[in-house]
């Protein structure tokens, strides 16, 4: 072997955790105490002191210019494989993967190996991992019905039904169901996005939903549900074009306005019919009545 050459200074790799991610030169490093290597003390070896560890990226990313994901999604208290590019060095890690696991125990922010984060509300406690006795796998992925991902009964809680339209009623469709383990692919962010392909057997769905509970679903009926939490807003620069095979029902608590700032023209090729439980006025510089 020859220490000078990469490749030929033999290969050694670790396993450890991640206890900082917050890389001045942005580019996604992160510090990893290694097992075997590093002690758990921090009187003796502080965070500050671990060596910056460059991640390997898939190739959906380039690892320049910024184009793929933006970065690395590693979180301190994550556990991840590498190897040493610098060999019996050991100064310069290189992370090939993170290891998910079934965790037991929270982190101690004090002692090594752990997020060094301490909870708001449990100085004795890191912030990660935020659960034991589960595996590290999204929630939502996991279909567990005993611990559901907490976006489930917000969405079943927000679901309207009965919703008035003309001689009708209408309800928004049925949440799609839990998932089946392995069949679900998520996303999740630690504000709480996720991004669902769910390719459970009679529950497949695609959906994209905000922290603040707005969300827009696919299901497997062929549906797509927009649920806006707050405000909505669209808004398009040049011509709009709505085509609906089917009845188009809209119902409004509020006031209903529509204003155009040139001509407004309706046809029905059939029957037009028009009732208020209020006075109606119509006014205009002309009326034609044909």
């Amino acid at each position: 072997m020859n220490e000078n050459f990469l490749g030929q200074n033999g290969f050694i790799w670790f396993v450890g955790v991640v206890e900082d991610r917050q890389d001045p030169l942005r580019i996604g490093r992160v510090r990893v105490r290694v097992l075997g290597v590093h002690t758990e003390n921090k009187q003796i070896l502080p965070t500050a002191d671990l060596p910056w560890a460059t991640i390997v990226l898939p190739v959906i990313s380039s690892g320049i210019s910024g184009f793929g994901w933006s970065k690395p999604f590693l979180v301190e208290g994550s556990w991840v494989m590498g190897y040493f590019r610098d060999g019996m060095g050991k100064q310069e890690p290189v992370v090939l993967g993170s290891l998910p696991g079934y965790t037991i125990a929270y982190g101690d922010p004090k002692i090594g190996f752990s997020d060094p984060r301490p909870r708001e509300d449990n100085q004795e406690l890191s912030v990660y991992p935020l659960y034991t006795n589960e595996s590290d796998v999204s929630r939502i992925a996991v279909g567990n019905a005993e611990k559901p991902h907490p976006s489930r009964a917000v969405m079943q809680a927000a679901r309207v039904t009965g919703i008035t339209s003309v001689n009708t009623t209408w309800d928004q469709p049925a949440i799609p169901g839990i998932s089946s383990y392995p069949y679900n692919n998520t996303y999740e962010t630690e504000a709480g996005h996720t991004f669902t392909f769910d390719d459970t057997p009679g529950n497949e769905h695609v959906t994209l939903r905000s922290n603040t509970g707005s969300y827009i679903t696919m299901d497997s009926n062929g549906n797509v549900i927009s649920y806006t939490k707050n405000n909505s807003y669209s808004i398009t620069e040049n011509n709009s074009h709505i085509y609906i095979k089917g009845e188009w029902n809209v119902t409004a608590n509020g006031n209903l306005n529509i204003h155009s700032n040139n001509n407004l023209n309706l046809f029905a090729a059939g029957d037009m019919n028009l009732t208020a439980g209020g006075a109606v006025a119509i006014s205009g510089a002309t009326i034609d009545l044909n």
